[in-house]
């Protein structure tokens, strides 16, 4: 009908360098709402904040390193704050009797995020193993400091598929 608009959009650009064993990914993206960016569906905000985002994520072998960035370009809560988040998060892929296997650590971190629910600060332990072809199981630690000093031990068993 008439009243359909395109409201939320995002745009991304990359670049590829390498192979799957030895390789670079870059990238930039822009959202023109971050508040409604993967789920967070912040209703409370009325008007659309732009964000972008930057990621490298490199492999040499077995070895992986990723490093994220996400900012808000404008105040999101009306206090004159900007949110920012970033990751850092290393990784070792090996065979586990049999079977590709992951081993990973991160390091989380955000700024002014309190009104996202996210914590100020997360570290991850991960382990994944692909049990049938295009299906993993994880388990995974996290430890998580909030806004107000409150820390949070966290263990996840998580069975995914991909399609």
């Amino acid at each position: 009908g008439g009243d359909d608009q395109i409201e939320h959009w995002g745009a991304n650009l990359g670049l590829t360098l390498g192979s799957e064993e030895q390789g670079l990914d870059l990238g930039l993206s822009y959202i023109n709402s971050i508040g409604d960016s993967n789920g967070l569906g912040l209703e409370a905000v009325d008007d659309y904040v732009g964000g972008i985002g930057l990621h490298a994520v490199g492999r040499l072998g077995a070895i992986s390193l990723i490093g994220e960035y996400i900012a808000a370009l404008d105040d999101v809560s009306g206090d004159g704050s900007r949110v920012t988040a970033y990751n850092l998060e290393a990784g070792y892929h090996f065979p586990l009797v049999g079977k590709d296997s992951t081993f990973a650590i991160s390091y989380q971190r955000t700024e002014e995020a309190e009104l996202f629910g996210l914590p100020k600060e997360r570290r991850l332990a991960t382990l994944s193993v692909a049990v049938y072809e295009n299906t993993r199981v994880a388990l995974e630690w996290a430890q998580e400091k909030g806004y107000d000093g409150s820390k949070d031990d966290i263990g996840t068993l998580q069975l995914a598929t991909g399609f």
